[in-house]
């Protein structure tokens, strides 16, 4: 979703994330970006690592596998 940057009136929308043009064209709104980079840290928590990979972060977070993986899309 982009909304352009002179139309976002609430502080929430205004913080953006991505844009084109150096803020002034549309932009991708801070709040919006960051659930897209949550959604595909989980989907390729689920999909794509392998077990070590998920051992290992696991790990380094000390936490089960299964906790991790809930906790890894909110780190991202």
């Amino acid at each position: 979703m982009s909304v352009r940057a002179d139309t976002c009136s609430d502080l929430v929308i205004r913080l953006w994330g991505k844009t084109h043009g150096g803020g002034l064209g549309p932009c991708h709104p801070l709040l919006f970006h960051m659930t897209d980079a949550a959604c595909v840290a989980a989907s390729l928590w689920r999909r794509s690592l392998s077990q070590s990979p998920r051992t290992r972060l696991a790990s380094g977070l000390g936490l089960p596998e299964e906790a991790a993986g809930r906790w890894v899309p909110y780190l991202v």
